[in-house]
């Protein structure tokens, strides 16, 4: 008799390994300069105009502060962004090539309000009511400047506010795609929101505000 037995094991795995790589981060940082109106006075007659006030004022940009060697009063920084649904949206179209608006100083606004209701990610214009007295949209100067650093992608933009233009509390700020300078509703999308305490200007001040949105 011929006994035969055998016995087989086959010894199958798998094992998965999930790599989760370390997450970019977005951050919006808002810095303000400040002239006061003797300093804006001072660059109008420099630039050949009479001072703040006078029908001859002449309303310097930024860089005319700079080139002229006035230095700003004040200058602070805070940092506290929050992207919009909108906005990502508008991103998200450029980059896949759809048809949308650019980012240019011809079609996009610094804005400023004096609410300082929470940041949501669904909204569509600045917390302040319309009206000169709660907000003021200021069209950029320049278009938007990509920049990169070290572990840095940046995109700014400067938008510098007159010397009668709005004369509020600044408590919020954001970009939107808007024409003209006015105090009407945001232009959509809504880019961001920033809730920062930047105080008051008062008449014959100068201010530039200065968006940097980063991703690190």
């Amino acid at each position: 008799m011929v006994s035969e037995s055998g016995r087989g094991s086959d010894l199958f795995g798998i094992q998965a390994g999930l790599y989760v790589p370390d997450l970019g981060r977005e951050k919006g940082t808002i810095v303000v300069q400040r002239w006061d109106d003797d300093q804006s006075s001072w660059v109008s007659r420099k630039l050949g105009g009479e001072p703040v006030g006078q029908r001859g004022f002449i309303q310097a940009n930024w860089p005319e502060f700079h080139r002229f060697g006035v230095r700003p009063y004040s200058v602070t920084e805070d940092t506290g962004n929050l992207i919009t649904t909108g906005g990502w949206d508008r991103i998200l179209t450029r980059a896949t090539g759809g048809s949308s608006t650019a980012y240019a100083s011809a079609t996009t606004r610094i804005g400023v309000g004096t609410a300082t209701a929470a940041a949501a990610s669904g909204q569509t214009d600045l917390s302040a009511a319309t009206g000169t007295a709660n907000r003021w949209w200021q069209r950029v100067t320049g278009d938007g400047v990509v920049g990169t650093g070290t572990g840095v992608r940046r995109l700014s933009f400067v938008s510098t506010v007159g010397t009668g233009d709005a004369n509020i509390v600044w408590a919020e700020a954001g970009i939107d795609q808007g024409a003209a300078n006015d105090a009407a509703a945001s232009t959509v999308p809504l880019l961001n929101r920033i809730v920062s305490a930047q105080g008051t200007k008062a008449s014959g001040q100068t201010w530039t505000a200065t968006f940097l949105l980063d991703y690190t």
